[in-house]
């Protein structure tokens, strides 16, 4: 099951790079979200969280590769499309 902190840091992500970006922004609704969000947390502990952005921008699901930074952050990187997402650590 999907860490609902973690998810929801993830989403305000995703709507940082529509804003930021507005590469995809027509696609980043609050439904599609929604849905991102839903389908996480139907996730099982040992499932990978799936990139945001293919899965509402292209209909994929696609694995996010986890990692540290050197100052503790979390750090996403989506094996298919490479985008990167980062979260202050805990």
């Amino acid at each position: 099951m999907a860490d609902a902190r973690f998810l929801a840091s993830l989403i305000e992500s995703l709507w940082e790079k529509r804003n930021s970006e507005g590469r995809l922004a027509s696609r980043i609704t609050d439904n599609s979200a929604q849905a991102f969000g839903n389908f996480c947390s139907s996730l099982k502990a040992h499932e990978p969280y799936p990139c945001p952005l293919c899965f509402i921008a292209r209909g994929r699901i696609s694995n996010l590769l986890c990692s540290n930074a050197a100052n503790g952050d979390k750090c996403l990187k989506c094996l298919v499309c490479l985008e990167q997402f980062s979260f202050p650590g805990d």
